[in-house]
Order: C-alpha cells, then structure tokens, then sequence
C-alpha cells in the first residue's frame, strides 16, 4: 500500500513512494481503488483544501454561500468539490476562462464569475441579497485577489486565508473595518489526519475526483511555463522516471 507521510515539519507533503519507512504516527493508508494519480493531488492541494473548507464552521451552514476566490486552480477546484459535495455549501467560483468555467461547474458550482468579464463585487452581491457571501476562502495569492475578496464577505462572515502573496503584502483591511463588521478572518495551509483519511474514503467513493492530466517526466519544463502563465486548470501529474 502507498502511504503518505503527514505534515510533521519536515516532511515532504503531497510525494508518493512505493516503499518508504516513517513512522506510523505520520502516515495515511491510501484504499485500495484510489489510483496513485488521484490519490497524488489529495495529498496535498486536497488537504489543503479540505482543511480551508472546514474553517468556515461553526459559522456556515449547509446551504449557505462560499465564494471561492482562483475556483478554477489545482488547488481551486478540490476545494469546489469539497465544499458544495461534502458540505453541502452554494459555492460562487470566481476565477477566468471558459475551461475554468466549465470545470468549476462540473465541480459543484452554482455559479461562475468570471473577474476578467465582470464585475466580481457586483455580482456576488446581486445574487446574495446585497449581503455577500456567507464565507470567503481566498485560495489565490495575488494581492489583486485579496483585494477584492475582502469585498465579498458579507458583515459577520468569515474570510478564510489560503493563498499566498508576497510577504511584504498586508492584509488589505483594517483592524476597524474588521471590527465594525463583526468578520472572523482564519489562515489554513493544511489539514488534519482524521480529514485526510475521510478525504480518501471520499476519492474511494467517487464523491471527490480531482481533475487530472498526467505526463511524462521530460514533459516537465512545459509545464512549468504554463503554471507560470497561469494557464494550468486542475492538477498536472508528473510520472517520475
């Protein structure tokens, strides 16, 4: 069986091993039925992820909105799934393009938003009742997104950190409009080990699929330029010789 070692501090998350020794504390059994390829992206993007999902309670309800800022990414789209599948969240994605688009609504999005075409604020707001979404998770990391996802959340939600910009960037709102609008802002890079393995079980049960493309080692610096680009939709996976 392929195990994954978990985030201790010094391991190496989302790398899958035929063999590998560590300790058993830190490792997730992967089920039989959850090919390697799949199970590859969940480790880390759906960790991620599932762990950022999970940061909109206590305070979101099922059927309630979260608006999903870079929707459409490797990391996006797990976090689409996980949110309306799992949780049963109306999931606004917001992201650009018409491949992004048709992904994310294959997903589970209610809705697409395209920020290239429209008026992300404005939108979200038409279709909230003028309050926004319920909660915000900003998987992007520009500072163009951040500064707009603030503007999503409606007053009371909760806006959760995922992406990362530069570290010289501040979190573009202050401590008084925070306080004034009754926001609980949370930060999420990764998950817990109960949330692994349920995300598993989930892959095993065909309820999450991560959208996959898989290629050969010699193929990686092509794929370098198109993350680069911003061009990549889902998850490439890379075959090690």
């Amino acid at each position: 069986h392929l195990l994954r070692q978990k985030n201790t501090g010094r391991s190496v998350r989302g790398t899958l091993q035929q063999y590998v020794v560590a300790h058993a504390d830190f490792v997730s059994r992967i089920p039989d039925g959850v090919p390697s390829e799949v199970a590859a992206p969940l480790l880390c993007a759906g960790l991620s992820l599932a762990g950022a999902v999970s940061k909109c309670e206590p305070e979101v309800k099922e059927g309630e909105w979260v608006a999903i800022v870079g929707a459409g990414g490797g990391l996006g789209h797990i976090g689409v799934q996980i949110a309306a599948k799992t949780k049963g969240y109306r999931v606004i994605a917001i992201d650009s393009g018409v491949e992004k688009e048709r992904l994310c609504k294959e997903m589970g999005a209610e809705v697409f938003v395209d920020f290239a075409k429209e008026d992300v604020v404005k939108t979200v707001q038409g279709m909230t009742d003028g309050e926004g979404a319920h909660a915000v998770i900003c998987v992007a990391g520009t500072e163009k997104a951040y500064e707009q996802a603030v503007n999503l959340v409606r007053n009371n939600g909760v806006f959760v950190c995922v992406g990362l910009p530069p570290d010289t960037y501040m979190f573009p709102m202050s401590p008084i409009q925070i306080a004034n609008r009754g926001l609980v802002i949370k930060g999420s890079s990764t998950g817990t080990s109960e949330q692994m393995d349920e995300l598993l079980q989930h892959a095993l049960q065909g309820k999450i699929t991560p959208k996959i493309e898989v290629y050969e080692f010699s193929e990686s610096p092509k794929i370098i330029e198109e993350l680069q680009r911003y061009e990549v939709s889902g998850r490439k996976v890379v075959k090690a010789p």
